[in-house]
């Protein structure tokens, strides 16, 4: 028989007195405001959807959510601030495709890992990728799209909103999956990307319905397929790619959320049911797919599937940036 000495006992004695404590805190928690760190400028569609979740996960937890606007490095510097935070369950970030996926590449000094620096809560919602071309651009169908640029070559040009951006990203797999060749134009952010493709300076551009859908509507720009699984309510009557002939090219961007490592589970479980109650909020849902976006269905909900996703979204970015030799911008 093994007889627990005395240092023995006071140890045990002490982790379950720690492991009562956090319990305890965790039920009680939030007694203070959360700071919510948003790794881009205020104004644009990932501040937008934040102060949307905000203000309801304040509403559910009952204490105040409050966003702290971190730019610079391609959001990687508001994703380093928040993996630094004290692992108490005040400080969050909103995690991305560019934070989370893409910076690996992009960044080879970045200071936190993608996944072992953070406890993860689940995705908030997603934003399919729409390939969308200038409004007399001479072809109405992807098929017809890849053919013409298969034929014309470099003259074609795609514009994107810099180093990093989700449009660069989703056009470089775009044209490695439907093997063609563009030549790509850089602007200082999506705005003036679109302003060009508008004006017809630019052939084509592949982003987020979010930030097309109103030119398409309006007519002023003609949009070939949504890179999704499911038709986008933004843009009615565009097909997906798997129904234009591209199965293989299907792009989200995302957003998540996730606390610093070591964040005791209790609190990222309530959190987790704040974002719940955030999702099942139909004013909530109906607004996000008014933006162009989709609320994750149940199963795709939480840190496990999270997880699974974030290292899907690695494995499939990191290489795809490494080959097109592409680097960040600090």
């Amino acid at each position: 028989m093994i007889v627990a000495t005395k240092p023995s006992f006071v140890i045990a004695a002490f982790v379950s007195f720690v492991a009562l404590s956090v319990s305890v805190a965790a039920q009680d928690y939030p007694t203070n405001p959360v700071t919510l760190i948003v790794p881009y400028a205020a104004g644009g569609p990932a501040d937008t959807l934040s102060r949307m979740v905000v203000e309801r996960l304040s509403k559910d937890l009952g204490q105040q959510v409050i966003i702290e606007n971190v730019t610079g490095a391609g959001g990687t510097l508001g994703a380093a601030r928040a993996a630094a935070a004290p692992p108490d369950g005040y400080t969050m970030v909103l995690a991305s495709n560019g934070t989370h996926a893409a910076a690996p590449a992009l960044y080879p000094n970045l200071k936190y890992h993608p996944l072992d620096s953070h406890e993860l809560v689940g995705i908030i919602s997603t934003n399919p990728i729409a390939v969308v071309t200038r409004k007399d651009f001479p072809a109405n169908s992807l098929r017809e799209f890849i053919i013409h640029v298969r034929g014309a070559g470099v003259a074609v040009t795609n514009a994107t909103g810099g180093v990093g951006s989700v449009s660069q990203i989703a056009c470089l797999h775009f044209k490695a999956v439907a093997k063609i060749t563009t030549t790509e134009v850089p602007y200082r952010g999506t705005g003036p990307a679109m302003q060009d493709l508008v004006g017809g300076r630019v052939d084509f551009v592949c982003d987020q319905v979010a930030n097309v859908m109103s030119h398409v509507a309006s007519g002023s720009l003609k949009a070939l397929a949504v890179a999704s699984g499911n038709p986008s309510a933004s843009l009615p009557g565009v097909p997906t790619t798997t129904e234009a002939g591209l199965p293989d090219y299907k792009v989200n961007v995302w957003f998540a959320l996730m606390f610093p490592k070591g964040t005791p589970a209790p609190i990222v479980a309530r959190m987790k049911k704040a974002l719940d109650y955030v999702q099942d909020d139909p004013t909530f849902s109906r607004r996000i797919v008014e933006l162009g976006g989709e609320v994750p269905e149940p199963g795709q909900r939480g840190p496990n599937y999270l997880r699974q996703f974030v290292q899907s979204e690695i494995d499939l970015w990191v290489p795809l940036l490494k080959a097109a030799g592409v680097t960040g911008a600090n």
